[in-house]
């Protein structure tokens, strides 16, 4: 049996899979739930690991139009839920671009800081928060949310909030 998520091995996906009670032979790792989804034909008889939070970056298109569009030819085989890895808002006090650049499931929590703290700052969205950090990194980007883990020791960042949210999962087996 095949698993089919988002990777790399840093996500909350691949943490995720530890809480699954199927196994598997394989897992394939995607950049994108979205290429998942653009290979979805290919894939019956493997199974989708996708939290509800899903959120595309390239189009206006999350999990509950994935799970309406692909209702025949998928089946939820489990649900769980277990927390995140804890992420973080941070600003880049060295930052070039005055923009934020984050992984869609969490505008949520930057668009809040940003009301609240009255700062009118375009946001631009990554597939996922490993890309938003390289990005964040590369171009010079004020802010994004990352995972904890993930975050080196910097003295040019500025930890501005914190998160630790709980996320139901999906196991999705396509159908045959």
């Amino acid at each position: 049996m095949i698993l089919n998520t988002l990777g790399p091995r840093t996500t909350d996906c691949v943490k995720a899979i530890r809480y699954v009670r199927s196994k598997f032979d394989a897992v394939k790792l995607y950049s994108s739930f979205d290429r998942i989804i653009a290979n979805i034909s290919n894939l019956r008889g493997q199974y989708i690991l996708m939290p509800v939070a899903f959120e595309s970056c390239f189009s206006d298109y999350g999990w509950k139009d994935f799970n309406f569009e692909y209702h025949r030819l998928l089946r939820i085989v489990e649900v769980f839920h277990s927390f995140t890895q804890t992420m973080v808002l941070v600003e880049n006090k060295k930052y070039v671009k005055n923009k934020a650049v984050i992984h869609p499931a969490t505008k949520f929590f930057m668009t809040e800081y940003l009301d609240r703290k009255r700062m009118d700052i375009p946001i631009d969205f990554a597939p996922s928060k490993v890309v938003a950090k390289m990005l964040w990194e590369k171009e010079a980007y004020r802010f994004t949310i990352v995972s904890q883990a993930l975050l080196d020791d910097n003295l040019g960042i500025k930890v501005r909030e914190t998160f630790s949210p709980e996320m139901i999962w999906c196991l999705y087996e396509v159908k045959g």
